[in-house]
């Protein structure tokens, strides 16, 4: 429940908005306090929604200051300083503990659970578990109503994008503040769709962290 309050201070950090960085550490730090494991797969979205924000800023509203990323850097450090009592030794110390026995045990490593792109649109639900291959006994389709309305805002946006190529008027395009919201959203679905298989494989192995996830 706190990542919407954290993408939505982090906006409005980045738009100058006084005391906003402060609200953006309390949810960053609420978030860390109550599921780190959320937080470390959250983080990709926050950078990809700030990167995207601070574009539009910088080339639809030409109104962008320096000081603000400092801000929100500043935010995620004193969010740190609020969980450090619980994250330092969450990581640090966790060699004492047996999380890594039943965490990276043979049914919940990681390499075992990858998806094949037709189980996205496959809604059979057997009332069974996840394992290797294609055939597990649980469903991971994405939904018929947000399928539908992917395809529907699809559609939509290339017939829009298509007239305004016909106007030759890319520039209006790009200055539509809703384009960039388009943009960072299609980019926060397809990176953890494409995360669930396993030609990404080498990106999970980069980043050990990622097998506690």
């Amino acid at each position: 429940s706190f990542l919407p309050w954290i993408l939505y201070y982090a906006v409005l950090t980045l738009r100058g908005i006084r005391q906003s960085w402060l609200f953006f550490a309390v949810s960053l730090a609420a978030l860390a306090l109550t599921h780190n494991i959320t937080l470390i797969l959250a983080f990709p979205i926050l950078v990809i929604f700030a990167a995207c924000e601070w574009l539009k800023i910088k080339v639809v509203d030409q109104d962008w200051h320096w000081q603000r990323v400092l801000h929100l850097v500043g935010g995620g450090l004193l969010a740190i300083a609020l969980s450090a009592f619980y994250l330092f030794p969450a990581f640090s110390e966790k060699g004492f503990t047996q999380v890594d026995d039943y965490i990276l045990d043979y049914y919940f490593n990681y390499q075992l659970h990858f998806l094949y792109i037709r189980q996205f649109f496959n809604h059979t639900w057997q009332f069974g578990g996840s394992g290797w291959g294609p055939n597990d006994d649980i469903s991971f389709g994405l939904g018929i109503g947000q399928l539908l309305a992917l395809g529907l805002t699809s559609i939509l946006s290339a017939i829009y994008v298509f007239k305004e190529i016909r106007r030759k008027s890319l520039a209006r395009l790009i200055h539509y503040k809703w384009t960039w919201l388009f943009v960072a959203a299609t980019i926060c679905l397809i990176i953890p769709l494409l995360m669930t298989l396993e030609k990404t494989i080498s990106i999970w192995k980069m980043v050990p962290l990622l097998k506690y996830a």
